[in-house]
């Protein structure tokens, strides 16, 4: 497998997050210069992020992923290889970013930091002074994600109760052919109502689980099966998950049986909606 830079997931079922992880644990492989992670869950009409400048070694991701609240959640770790400013670190230095009700983990973009921040001064001089002031760091992500919240903006869309994936789609193209960088690129966004996952040049996979085993549970957390409740809401659980990875992954690995998660074949280029009832959409 490669290794995970990224996670977004819709699930019916928070608290029991961390099961499906642990039953998720042979495709997720933390790359050795992990240095930190973000999670972003949407909660009705806010986002609540968290951002750990650190990383310690033989941390599980279903240890990080364990928001009691929120269908929707994007995470994403930070890596020492990641092209960052000099001098750049603390929380404000990584993804996922967030605002209002929105959320997005975007990674990689020019390989080059002079061009990464030139990048970013171009899409920051576009920014309206409203956007400009809730700038934390010095990402290029960041202004990314922003900017698609501006296009949003003009639009008259940034306040809408929802928003088509359709648009945002239209959007990140709209941005990506205005950028002179190269490099590939992901966004996973999440409007608090759909996750819109775009690919350029990196791969990964879809992830469904239909329930969970109360193995997977004991070996978590024994009180999540200790009543016949409890056990059905294990057999309820649904998400839908996307996986980013870097590296090259083998694209005939054989995968062990996971039981109820099952794996789409590997996805490169392309943009896809994962929707609140479940269905994952090609755009």
């Amino acid at each position: 497998m490669g290794m995970t830079l990224a996670l977004g997931c819709f699930t019916n079922d928070p608290i029991r997050v961390p099961v499906a992880l642990h039953g998720m644990q042979p495709l997720l492989m933390v790359p050795d210069d992990a240095t930190g992670y973000g999670l972003a869950t949407s909660v009705d009409a806010h986002v609540v992020l968290k951002r750990v400048p650190m990383w310690k070694k033989g941390t599980q991701l279903e240890q990080l992923m364990n928001n009691k609240k929120g269908a929707f959640s994007v995470f994403q770790l930070r890596r020492a290889s990641d092209v960052s400013p000099k001098n750049a670190s603390g929380a404000t230095q990584m993804g996922p970013y967030k605002l209002r009700r929105y959320a997005a983990a975007v990674g990689g973009g020019p390989i080059d930091g002079d061009e990464a921040m030139a990048e970013r001064d171009m899409l920051l001089s576009n920014l309206p002074d409203f956007l400009k002031r809730s700038v934390q760091g010095h990402q290029a992500g960041e202004v990314f994600f922003l900017s698609i919240l501006a296009k949003l903006n003009q639009v008259g869309l940034l306040d809408a109760p929802a928003v088509a994936a359709e648009v945002i789609k239209d959007i990140i193209n709209e941005l990506l052919e205005d950028l002179p960088g190269s490099g590939p690129r992901f966004v996973t966004f999440s409007t608090g109502a759909n996750i819109i996952h775009y690919n350029q040049g990196f791969r990964g996979h879809f992830i469904q689980v239909n329930g969970l085993t109360d193995d997977w549970a004991l070996e978590v957390d024994p009180t999540l099966i200790d009543s016949s409740a409890s056990r059905e809401r294990l057999r309820r659980f649904k998400a839908l998950w996307v996986h980013i990875v870097s590296g090259q992954p083998e694209p005939n690995q054989q995968l062990p049986d996971l039981g109820p998660i099952e794996v789409s074949p590997w996805v490169e280029d392309g943009c896809w909606e994962i929707r609140r009832d479940f269905v994952l959409r090609q755009l």
